[in-house]
């Protein structure tokens, strides 16, 4: 007989519904979703098909009735954790159970099917961890990209039920099903005061699944179709899912895809290595949030990375010899691009394709991208080994002795090449700099006393006008250390810089250009721009190498204050002499050769109720500026490092 099981014993300790495993994946539920399963997936890649993994994402509805042991559930094990839980007085836990309830007796629920095909499903080591088992993995080779055994509870997170059934065909072993619902404890047999644990189990009296396949009546796999399939019941309410599991799995599994070994459907929607160019760019298009759109731009910079004719593909140098656990020089590869679209960051992956994280504070002034992939046996396990359970962290505290030891030397080391590789790939000599006006007195304004020490501070000053720049590397004389002072140094530190009602340049500017500005020249007009510097000829930005300045406000100064650069946030402050009633702002990053990159704008928004700041084809476009009054706007950026900047003010005539 097929009934649900609750596990239960005399005395033991109550659970809620706080569990640990599965509230590590609530603040981003459909990117741990996308994440952990499609990684199980890829483990379980059988190379006998000799196609990549297909992991398949569809949405359907079905009635309460069609809950396995529906009754059993609303009848009995509900109404006795209500109980229980109304006695320990647990307002989370009853909260949890008022939604269940609703949830359960709704006449028509949620389900999510994810199957994967082309792999081997659940044999029995493998069903035993990831069903039965907990906190533990059972993989069957180094490249694996699980290993803890915690991505499990991924799917949990995603049901109002906590509920999720398994069915698989798997290789070698019998086809099997089961249903497990992570619900919470209650006083089972009131008499011997027997407490259940919070994981009960759907299966046959006398084993621990069922032998044969549970679908909600949907079309059941042949024999030989090998594979798994996920039934999350309850589905919760996520806003905009296809889009945002089409977008985890882009920025979580882009090498594999790129190197057709994984294929994603979400409904009618085909992910794979021929379809990524046109999914990319309809993401572009879409309405994304201010996070999604960072996560968007930096799987864009890889994408080129990996598929730009220009990257510089590099081994591991004499360096590595050393080290016991690389057997040779290909043992990992470093990809390498110097592009517009620069995160300044290495994505570092293993054999398994999996993003583990971007490695930054290389290089500063280069406008790089870079993506590093470890290929040999050896060095796949001692990755592995230190990864945390979210895989988004290489710590060597996971390690122990002498391994520890040498793992420790092996990242400095690998850092050390990062930066290196930079370095000697694309760092120029600049024989003519000019030191552009106020440079030393544009340093950045720290906000947050939260920056490292030993980070070198770096010029972010806004000037309307840069040609070459010589960077003076000297401590700001005006941190704003707290909230009190903040409008008295910042007026004092434009002032100082010129940004006051005076003149408008200050001393040292050249001014040369048409009348407006400070341009050195006019290239084009407002609009598309004209030769180099518009798109190339693979479609992809070009280098800004001049400015248009028709229109260019000579009214409008202003400087940049360092929020915190570690997140992207900055602050624009300025003032005008006259009023002026819309204007945009394009800002661009100054690379350490002097040359300029556009930024990419996440988010802006104005301190003052009187001026309002939008994002308009990635310019600032600022309203109602008040004649000799501040306006504060703040910016945050797709760069995560200290930079440069430069900005064109342009007053837009009615």
């Amino acid at each position: 007989m097929k009934k649900w099981k609750f596990p239960n014993g005399k005395d033991l300790t109550p659970s809620g519904h706080n569990n640990t495993a599965i509230e590590m994946f609530l603040d981003n539920i459909i990117n741990s979703l996308t994440r952990e399963v499609v990684q199980n997936s890829l483990d379980a890649h059988n190379p006998e098909m000799g196609a990549p993994v297909k992991v398949t994402f569809n949405e359907f509805l079905i009635s309460k009735n069609d809950i396995p042991g529906y009754d059993e559930i609303k009848d009995f094990a509900l109404p006795r954790a209500i109980e229980m839980w109304t006695e320990h007085n647990n307002e989370d836990t009853l909260d949890y159970l008022s939604r269940f309830n609703e949830v359960l007796t709704s006449g028509n629920i949620k389900v999510l099917k994810i199957s994967d095909y082309n792999t081997r499903g659940l044999n029995q080591n493998s069903y035993e961890s990831l069903v039965i088992g907990n906190a533990y993995s059972v993989k069957e080779n180094a490249d694996s990209a699980g290993s803890k055994g915690i991505g499990k509870a991924a799917p949990f997170a995603a049901s109002d039920l906590r509920m999720v059934f398994y069915n698989t065909v798997p290789t070698h072993d019998v086809i099997k099903s089961v249903g497990i619902m992570n619900f919470v404890s209650f006083l089972f047999e009131e008499n011997e005061n027997h407490i259940t644990q919070e994981r009960a189990s759907f299966i046959l009296n006398d084993k621990d699944f069922i032998p044969e396949q549970t679908t909600f009546g949907l079309k059941k796999r042949a024999e030989d179709e090998y594979g798994t399939d996920l039934f999350i019941i309850g589905l919760k309410e996520l806003e905009d899912m296809g889009t945002s599991i089409l977008l985890s799995a882009i920025n979580n599994f882009l090498i594999s895809i790129i190197k057709n070994e994984l294929e994603i459907e979400v409904g009618e929607v085909v992910l794979n290595n021929n379809s990524l160019e046109k999914i990319l760019k309809n993401l572009t298009q879409k309405e994304l949030k201010g996070h999604e759109r960072a996560i968007l731009s930096s799987t864009l910079s890889f994408y080129d990375v990996m598929t730009n004719e220009n990257t510089i593909k590099l081994n591991l140098n004499e360096t590595f010899d050393q080290f016991s656990f690389i057997e040779n020089r290909e043992d990992a590869t470093l990809f390498l691009l110097q592009h517009s679209d620069a995160t300044r960051t290495v994505l570092q992956t293993r054999k398994a394709g999996m993003k583990i994280y971007e490695r930054n504070r290389i290089s500063g002034s280069i406008n790089f991208t870079g993506v590093f992939k470890a290929d040999g046996k050896e060095l796949n396990t001692l990755l592995k080994d230190m990864e945390n359970a979210n895989h988004n962290i290489w710590s060597t505290d996971r390690l122990r002795g002498s391994r520890k030891a040498e793992a420790e030397k092996f990242l400095k080391a690998l850092y050390k090449w990062y930066k290196e590789s930079v370095k000697e790939a694309y760092e120029t000599t600049m024989e003519d700099d000019i030191e552009a006006f106020g440079v030393k007195d544009l340093l950045p304004l720290r906000e947050q006393e939260t920056q490292e020490n030993d980070e070198e501070s770096r010029d972010s000053g806004i000037i309307n006008k840069i040609s070459n720049i010589y960077i003076d590397r000297k401590s700001p004389s005006n941190q704003v250390k707290n909230g009190e002072r903040e409008e008295e140094e910042v007026k004092e530190d434009l002032e100082l810089t010129g940004v006051g009602l005076g003149d408008t340049s200050g001393p040292g500017s050249n001014r040369t250009g048409e009348a407006g500005g400070n341009s050195p020249g006019n290239e084009y007009g407002f609009g598309e721009a004209d030769g180099n510097t518009g798109p190339d000829e693979s479609g992809s930005t070009a280098v800004i190498s001049k400015r248009n300045k028709i229109s260019v406000s000579k009214n409008v100064k202003m400087k940049v204050l360092e929020r915190d650069s570690k997140k992207g946030r900055f602050k624009l402050v300025g003032k005008s002499d006259k009023n002026i009633d819309k204007c945009r702002i394009e800002l661009s990053s100054i690379g350490g050769d002097g040359r300029a990159f556009p930024m990419t704008l996440l988010e802006v928004a104005s301190e003052m109720d009187e001026n309002s700041a939008t994002i308009e084809n990635n310019d600032i476009l600022i309203t109602n500026i008040k004649k000799n009054e501040y306006f504060r706007i703040n910016i945050e950026i797709d760069s995560k490092i200290r930079i440069k900047m430069e900005s064109v003010v342009y007053e837009i005539k009615s």
